[in-house]
């Protein structure tokens, strides 16, 4: 094998290998991101149902959305009609209690959804004591049981992908270090031969640093293409992704990458050439 085609075969290992530790970096930042997103969402469906009483008029029900909607715990509420609410809890029991009746027995009601911060107990309960205090409002309910469910499962969640983000941060970058410290050792003799014939610490370093930056750039170009890849086909199979999908954000994502991907390999080669400059004859057969 030539040193050419040494070289050029290490050039591309060099970069598959990062672009992959940089793939698995930013397929755990994209779950992080999108992990947000999602518990963000998750909160926001939380509802508050406010039923209404029978005798309510609709400009009295238009007065108190609009008050809800003005309240800045709220994000959204919708108006359900006892219509569409017999409808859901036909859908919900699968038994048709309007036919055997032969009346919907369920008063109009206020579907309230809070902002992701106020989606807690206490948050909650103090929105469903205030609501109550209405004239219109015959009552207010939210499962208690479920706010304390979703906000503890999200809080585990979150710590446990912080705890395999960090580790698999640190993973990372000793990978790329090591990557670009076995391709740099690969040319220590080289290194030692051009000073022994006068050149400079600044003019070795410099082809170095450069193959660094092409590999850094070339494996978070790779890193990015598996990651769209990958996102895609996920979001083929699982529509719903598509929601929580955030495209500037995602975009900050790669850029981030990117930087990482050149910054790591110019650090490590910076590093490993510094040591093999410095390093006697002796020690380079070690």
């Amino acid at each position: 094998m030539t040193f050419s085609t040494r070289y050029g075969t290490n050039f591309v290992s060099s970069i598959l290998s990062i672009g992959l530790v940089l793939f698995l970096l930013g397929l755990m930042g994209t779950i992080i991101l999108h992990g947000n997103r999602l518990a963000t969402h998750v909160r926001e469906n939380i509802v508050i149902t406010v039923m209404l009483k029978d005798s309510i008029r609709e400009a009295e029900i238009f007065n108190l959305q609009k008050n809800l909607d003005s309240n800045p715990m709220v994000l959204s509420t919708t108006m359900v009609s006892p219509e569409e609410a017999a409808h859901r809890l036909i859908k919900e029991t699968g038994e048709d209690f309007v036919t055997f009746l032969g009346y919907i027995p369920l008063p109009p009601s206020i579907d309230v959804h809070v902002k992701s911060e106020f989606a807690n107990r206490t948050s909650l309960e103090k929105l469903e004591a205030n609501i109550k205090q209405q004239a219109v409002v015959k009552d207010v309910y939210f499962d208690k049981d479920l706010t304390d469910v979703v906000n503890d499962n999200v809080a585990r969640i979150s710590i446990i992908i912080g705890s395999i983000a960090l580790l698999l941060m640190l993973i990372s970058i000793v990978l790329i270090n090591n990557t670009m410290r076995l391709h740099i050792y690969s040319k220590r003799f080289l290194i030692k031969s051009m000073l022994l014939v006068g050149a400079t610490h600044s003019f070795v370093k410099r082809p170095f640093l450069g193959r660094a930056l092409w590999i850094g750039l070339g494996g978070g170009a790779l890193s990015i293409f598996l990651l769209i890849t990958s996102l895609s086909f996920f979001q083929k199979q699982i529509p719903d992704l598509k929601t929580i999908f955030e495209l500037d954000k995602f975009a900050l994502l790669m850029m981030m990458i990117m930087v990482a991907g050149v910054l790591l390999s110019l650090l490590s080669s910076m590093i490993a050439v510094r040591k093999y400059i410095k390093l006697d004859q002796d020690s380079l057969y070690k």
